[in-house]
């Protein structure tokens, strides 16, 4: 044969009684040997599918457009977002949600009737009496609200049950059952704990029955958070809205370190006093809408 064609094969090689052995035959071999080859090749295969998946399929022009709409968008943010109060964007997203306010009154028979400054201070008015809860009150107590500096600009951040998340729903429901049944009610947080003030004022939960009393209590949760949109109906100015989901997370974690017997650390004290200080400042849920129409600006730009 000739001797490019030689092909040499080496196999595993064993003595018994009898004589030798081979372990394997060139036919095993062979498929043993393709089978590792399909194996490589397949994780060969998956390894170039991760690395496109990875990497960008973008040209020139895709990263200008990606890069302009960061520019822009940081324009947007810096000369029309500004900070609360002084910002073109949060004029609109203000307007917007008093308007809305002032709808949500006229459909829970609001007369329009304005006894107030205003139109939207009258609404609200409404509202808040429409809606009425036990823990609407914007101060503690004298005592209290000298230790744990409860008032009318940071009480909607520091009240749960003013809190449009989970946990604000759940304190808003149990201060709302527990009143006239001698247990405690208005759960607020402030510097990193939790406590609890009686309310000393009348209130009723409606409902004959447990299911229709949830139900009751859920719709007042929902008015109140809507009558606060825009403030409260004594507000001056601008008003103290409700405060957003993205900083509230705290008082959740002070609330489930209390219930498991946990004090919250200095960082959460702080990370807490800081959230607050920042709602004081007028960065409430009608803000954080305007803060987000940059954000949503640049999907629409860069959206495939």
């Amino acid at each position: 044969m000739d001797r490019e064609h030689n092909q040499r094969f080496v196999f595993e090689l064993s003595e018994n009684e009898t004589g030798y052995t081979f372990g394997c035959d060139v036919e095993s071999s062979m498929s043993k040997a393709n089978s590792d080859l399909c194996a490589l090749d397949l994780k060969w295969e998956e390894t170039l599918t991760s690395i496109r998946n990875l990497t960008p399929d973008c040209d020139k022009l895709d990263y200008a457009l990606a890069a302009s709409s960061g520019v822009l968008c940081g324009l947007v943010d810096m000369f029309l977002v500004a900070t609360p109060g002084a910002t073109p964007l949060g004029d609109v997203t203000d307007k917007w949600f008093a308007d809305k306010t002032i709808q949500f009154a006229k459909l829970c028979k609001w007369d329009g009737k304005i006894d107030e400054r205003d139109e939207l201070h009258s609404a609200i008015k409404h509202l808040e009496e429409y809606f009425k809860v036990p823990y609407d009150h914007t101060s503690a107590g004298p005592g209290l609200n000298k230790i744990y500096n409860i008032t009318t600009e940071n009480h909607h951040f520091k009240s749960l049950a003013h809190n449009p998340t989970l946990c604000g729903l759940y304190y808003s429901i149990l201060d709302q059952f527990s009143v006239g049944k001698s247990l405690d009610n208005s759960h607020f947080v402030s510097q990193g704990e939790l406590f609890i003030h009686e309310y000393d004022g009348k209130f009723v939960l409606e409902g004959s029955n447990l299911p229709s009393k949830f139900f009751s209590a859920f719709a007042n949760w929902i008015g109140h958070l809507i009558s606060d949109n825009s403030g409260s109906h004594s507000s001056k100015g601008r008003g103290m809205g409700i405060p957003s989901p993205l900083w509230t997370w705290m008082n959740d974690v002070v609330v489930i370190r209390d219930k498991l017997g946990l004090k919250s650390t200095e960082f959460e004290k702080h990370f807490n006093d800081f959230a607050c200080k920042l709602f004081e400042k007028g960065y409430d849920a009608r803000f954080q809408t305007a803060q987000a129409i940059p954000v949503f600006i640049n999907e629409l730009v860069v959206v495939d």
